[in-house]
């Protein structure tokens, strides 16, 4: 008996290269959907970072900056970059402004604007040229020196490191290190950062309170003290003898 075959059936190319020009197209339309969902939950994000990232930059400004006119309120000041700009002195200092120091011309200064709240204003000033030095107490002869590159030398009850400029508001703050008891009679040592209320800057005076109350992790009183800019014949003596170096 004769059994008849017959050959299976080719697939058929056109239908399969349809079914996945098809499937491509289905993903292709899942994916831009997904793309677009993905945009929209992310773009809402991006702009409010760029929002506050501007609001950022212009909230203040600070630069270190010599005075070299003045003008009833009308100062111009030449930054270490060498950009010239030109502020107004407020009529009325607000209570969270600082002006420590004369505004005197040819100085340098340490200068905060708020753009925002105080267009074309100087906010904040410390007088770089008349702090720096070294600083005689007239009640005990210790001395206190702020030194060119930040470094602050003085002992009260913490022993005094460093100081800066807040870039925001203004005020000096000084870095310290401290020591207290531990077990067995040892102890450990600490440190911190705390501001210096100036009290009073002038060429030949200087008075100071260290806020250490105002800090929780040190028990120790505000340190108050008043010093007297050290005297010609006072500083060449120092330097000869600190450096070697012999002053006219």
């Amino acid at each position: 008996m004769k059994i008849k075959t017959s050959k299976l059936q080719e697939p058929n190319k056109i239908n399969i290269f349809a079914s996945a020009k098809k499937q491509m197209m289905i993903i292709s339309k899942t994916l831009s959907i997904l793309t677009a969902f993905f945009l929209f939950l992310i773009l809402p994000v991006k702009a409010q970072e760029a929002r506050a990232s501007a609001n950022e930059r212009v909230d203040y400004f600070s630069t270190y900056a010599t005075l070299i006119s003045k003008q009833n309120t009308s100062l111009v000041f030449v930054t270490d970059e060498r950009d010239t700009l030109t502020l107004s002195l407020l009529s009325r200092q607000q209570a969270n402004m600082y002006r420590i120091g004369d505004l005197r011309l040819n100085d340098r200064f340490a200068i905060i604007m708020h753009p925002i709240d105080y267009p074309s204003s100087l906010f904040s000033y410390v007088n770089l040229t008349q702090l720096l030095g070294r600083w005689i107490s007239t009640a005990n002869g210790k001395t206190l020196y702020f030194s060119p590159d930040r470094k602050l030398t003085g002992h009260s009850s913490v022993v005094l490191e460093s100081y800066r400029v807040d870039p925001y508001w203004g005020y000096v703050l000084v870095k310290f290190s401290y020591f207290y008891p531990v077990e067995n009679g040892t102890f450990g040592r600490g440190d911190g950062e705390v501001v210096l209320d100036v009290k009073e800057l002038t060429d030949t005076k200087l008075d100071v309170v260290l806020q250490l109350s105002k800090l929780a992790y040190v028990k120790k009183k505000d340190w108050h003290m008043k010093f007297r800019r050290e005297t010609r014949a006072e500083h060449q003596t120092f330097m000869l003898k600190q450096y070697g170096i012999k002053l006219n």
